[in-house]
């Protein structure tokens, strides 16, 4: 019966992690995208910087709603 418990402790515990771990990426994953369309864009416009780090925080708080209507879907 210890085993038993030991082994649904376990299997939440990894569920856990891959769940923590996926938001990790995801957030990570579209930082990345917004960078890359601000890069691509000041490449297609030539104004170097500006549109990158526009990029990099759209990036930013997209990634952060998106974290957190995941998170609010898990939860509720």
């Amino acid at each position: 019966m210890k085993k038993n418990n030991f082994a649904n402790k376990q299997k939440t515990t990894l569920q856990l992690f891959g769940r923590v771990s996926g938001l990790g990426i995801t957030f990570a994953i579209i930082i990345c995208m917004g960078t890359f369309a601000g890069y691509k864009a000041d490449i297609f416009f030539s104004s170097k910087p500006v549109l990158t780090c526009i990029g990099t925080i759209s990036g930013f708080i997209i990634a952060l709603i998106s974290i957190y209507k995941i998170i609010e879907k898990d939860i509720l």
